[in-house]
């Protein structure tokens, strides 16, 4: 067996008065028993461990009952104990060769012995820091972050029901541009989204940022409906403005005129009238000539002015574009 630190066999010693270990200094006459010295017949560890008495049969060195509870991370815990005597040190020593334990006090052969939770009341080593499962640095988790309570327009439909499919008539393509024009200036003008300006965040809202908060919700959807990616080219974007502002008014004087100074909330619209004419180009593209009327009800309500009546005139130049028709050049509208 290789001991990393020598330690000389123990025989029993054979006199008429018991000897009793202590934890104190062996003194000079026990040193000087020749029965603690080796000798040519003295057995080695492994045959004493091995030994058996020949009256019991038992063996003559038995592992303490509380040997597997003294593991290298336990015995850092509890401390060394001062003043053991040197017969019970050897006795651990050898206990720990029993237990598996080798001079670099590894893991047990069992097993690593399961380590408790550290509880508040419990003795932490000097120089280590409690687990702190909270900590995502120590548990690995990320902490719960609750997801930003997503803002939704009243009444907004979904990109696939604006959307305009081929295969229809030039006037049905040109009825439903009118009325995608038409809806988009009213998204979110509506009795459900006048309520929800006094709940939650929207009641520190000024109505100008609430009327805004909605157009930037419900403009997008209208924009890829009518445009597609063209929407992002420059020669888009007067028009696009346009119509955005006139979104933004018509929600300003929606939500204004809920009371009995009016004898409803504001409203506008356009009607398709007449498709003047269609003209179909090689490339695929037409191009419609289109009148629309307007109808409000700005002269029941305190807004400024009405259209009510107004004569609209556009130019729409429409074509194919991923399977859905688009308005493949900015529109041109004339009002009389």
């Amino acid at each position: 067996m290789d001991n990393k630190f020598p330690i000389e066999p123990i025989t029993p010693i054979e006199t008429e008065e018991p000897v009793v270990l202590h934890s104190g200094q062996l003194d000079g006459s026990l040193m000087d028993l020749p029965s603690v010295r080796p000798t040519e017949n003295t057995p080695s560890l492994e045959e004493a461990w091995d030994a058996k008495d020949p009256d019991t049969e038992e063996y003559i060195m038995k592992v303490p009952e509380n040997a597997a509870a003294i593991t290298p991370e336990k015995k850092k815990r509890r401390g060394l104990l001062a003043g053991i005597g040197a017969g019970v040190v050897g006795l651990l020593v050898v206990g720990g060769v029993a237990m598996g334990l080798n001079s670099n006090n590894d893991e047990p052969k069992g097993g690593p012995v399961a380590e408790a939770p550290v509880d508040p009341g419990e003795e932490v080593p000097f120089g280590e820091e409690p687990a702190n499962p909270v900590d995502p640095e120590v548990s690995g988790e990320e902490p719960e972050v609750e997801a930003p309570a997503t803002f939704e327009v009243a009444g907004l439909p979904t990109l696939t029901e604006l959307e305009i499919t081929p295969g229809q008539t030039d006037e049905q393509v040109a009825q439903a541009i009118v009325q995608l024009d038409s809806d988009w200036a009213m998204a979110g003008a509506n009795k459900e989204m006048y309520d929800l300006q006094f709940e939650g965040d929207n009641g520190f809202l000024t109505l100008e940022e609430y009327a805004t908060k909605i157009a930037e919700a419900s403009d997008p959807v209208y924009i890829q409906a009518l445009y597609g990616d063209k929407a992002t080219d420059p020669q888009y974007q007067d028009v696009i403005e346009i119509q955005k502002k006139q979104h933004f008014q018509t929600l300003m004087a929606h939500f204004q005129t809920y009371g009995n100074q009016n004898t409803a909330p504001y409203y506008q619209k356009e009607n398709f009238s007449q498709l003047q004419e269609a003209i179909k180009h090689e490339d695929g593209t037409t191009t419609m000539f289109v009148t629309s009327i307007r109808e409000d009800n700005g002269a029941d309500n305190i807004v400024n002015g009405s259209g009510n009546g107004f004569i609209t005139r556009a130019t729409y130049i429409t074509g194919e574009v991923d399977g859905k028709i688009k308005l493949v050049e900015p529109p041109l509208y004339v009002q009389q």
